[in-house]
C-alpha cells in the first residue's frame, strides 16, 4: 500500500524545471480542493499546507503578484488559480458594496445555477488552471453586483455589515444543504405533500364543512323552529309565513358566507 505525497514532484534537474515542476503541483491540489466533492479526489491537509507554504502568493487574497508578474490598471493580477482566491477579490474589487460569496457559489454560477435570466454562465478556470480576473470582474459587475446591496445604506438603516468570512460562509451552506437532504428524505417517508395537493384537499374540506353547515341552516333549524311552533299551537297561517321569513333569512346568511369565502380565496391566491 502506497503512501500519500506530502510534498511536491521535484524532478532535480534545471532549476526551471524545478519551478515548472511544482507550479503544476500546485496548480493540481488547488484544482482538487475547489472542486472537492465533484468526483475529484480529495486534497490531504499536509498536501494543502505544503502548496500554501510553496507558493504563498497564490494563497493570499491581498497580493498583486501572479506567475507572470503582471497587473491589471487596478492593482489585481491579470489570473488567479482558484474561486477561493477570486471570492477575495471580489471583495476587494467592490469595498463599498456588501459581498457575500463562496467557492460552492461561484461553482453554481459556471454551472448555470443562481444566475439572472439571460446570463451566461460565469468564467471557469481555463486549461492552465487559471481564472482570467478581467472577464470574471465584467461578469460579476453586469450580472451580480447590481443586487448587492452597498454597506453606507446598510449602516444608515442600522443593518450589520460584518461581512462572514468565507470558512463561515461554507458552514452555512453545508447546514442548508445537510437541512435540504433531511427534507428530501422526509418527503419520500410521506411527511410532506405537494402543495398543489394540499390546496386541493383544504378546498375539499372546506367545501365539505359549508355544505353540512347551509343544510343545517337552510334545512333542520327552520324545521326544529316549526315543530316547536306547532306544539305551543301556534296557527298554522302564522307558521308556514314563520317559514317563509326564516328559510329566507337563512339563506341570505349562506349567501353573504359564499361571498366572503370567495373573497378570501382570491385574497389567499394573490398573497401566494
Amino acid at each position: 500500500m502506497t503512501a500519500e505525497l506530502t510534498e511536491p514532484p521535484v524532478n532535480g534537474h534545471a532549476q526551471a524545471s524545478e519551478k515548472e515542476s511544482i507550479d503544476a503541483w500546485v496548480r493540481d491540489i488547488i484544482r482538487r480542493k475547489t472542486h472537492a466533492g465533484r468526483g475529484v479526489k480529495k486534497v490531504a491537509i499536509e498536501d494543502w499546507k505544503t502548496a500554501m507554504r510553496l507558493r504563498p502568493q497564490w494563497f493570499s487574497e491581498g497580493n498583486t503578484e501572479t506567475e507572470s508578474g503582471e497587473e491589471s490598471e487596478q492593482g489585481f493580477p491579470k489570473y488567479c488559480s482558484s474561486v477561493v482566491q477570486l471570492c477575495g477579490y471580489y471583495k476587494r474589487r467592490w469595498p463599498e458594496y456588501y459581498i457575500s460569496v463562496t467557492n460552492r457559489i461561484i461553482h453554481s454560477w459556471q454551472v448555470g445555477s443562481r444566475i439572472p435570466e439571460g446570463a451566461p454562465v460565469h468564467p471557469a478556470l481555463d486549461g492552465n488552471h487559471r481564472l482570467y480576473l478581467q472577464d470574471c470582474f465584467d461578469w460579476f459587475e453586469k450580472w451580480k453586483l447590481p443586487s448587492c446591496p452597498k454597506i453606507a445604506e446598510m449602516i444608515k438603516a442600522g443593518e450589520n455589515t460584518n461581512q462572514p468570512g468565507i470558512d463561515e460562509l461554507e458552514e452555512e451552506e453545508k447546514r442548508n444543504e445537510i437541512k435540504h437532504k433531511e427534507f428530501i428524505r422526509a418527503k419520500e417517508r410521506g411527511d410532506y405533500i405537494e402543495r398543489t395537493v394540499a390546496t386541493e384537499t383544504g378546498i375539499a374540506v372546506v367545501k365539505r364543512i359549508h355544505l353540512r353547515i347551509k343544510n343545517e341552516d337552510e334545512r333542520n333549524i327552520p324545521k326544529m323552529c316549526v315543530e316547536k311552533l306547532l306544539s305551543l299551537n301556534v296557527p298554522q297561517e302564522s307558521v308556514d309565513a314563520f317559514r317563509e321569513w326564516f328559510t329566507e333569512l337563512m339563506r341570505s346568511v349562506t349567501d353573504r358566507r359564499e361571498s366572503d369565502m370567495i373573497k378570501d380565496g382570491c385574497e389567499l391566491k394573490e398573497a401566494e
